[in-house]
Formats: structure tokens, C-alpha cells, sequence
């Protein structure tokens, strides 16, 4: 991920971080997706997630 408003990495950064942990963490197990992804995932398990209704603007 990148920082705000900047968009994804582009493909030579993703493969360099890949890379990266076949060289040093051969046994992780490295799963590549948009945010949203990620949610559909965490949220098919049905967590019991704290619910924040307020805005937590940046320092």
C-alpha cells in the first residue's frame, strides 16, 4: 500500500518487496490484493469488531 491518494504500487515495487521475502522469510505465506480484498476476508468470518462512529482526523 502507499501512501494516501497515491495509488498502487507499481508492478517492479511489488515484485522487489517479493522478492524480498522469498529471500528472507521463505516459509510466509504472501497474499497480493486490493484493501478491499482484505475486508471481504475479514469480514466472511463474521468478527465481533468494535464499532467506531466518530472521525479520527490526521495530527
Amino acid at each position: 500500500m502507499t501512501a494516501d491518494n497515491e495509488g498502487p504500487p507499481p508492478p517492479d515495487v511489488v515484485e522487489r518487496d517479493l522478492a524480498y521475502y522469498r529471500q528472507y522469510a521463505p516459509d510466509a505465506r504472501v497474499r497480493i490484493g486490493k484493501l478491499e480484498d482484505f475486508a471481504d476476508l475479514i469480514i466472511a468470518q463474521k468478527p465481533s469488531l468494535p464499532v467506531v462512529r466518530s472521525d479520527i482526523p490526521d495530527p
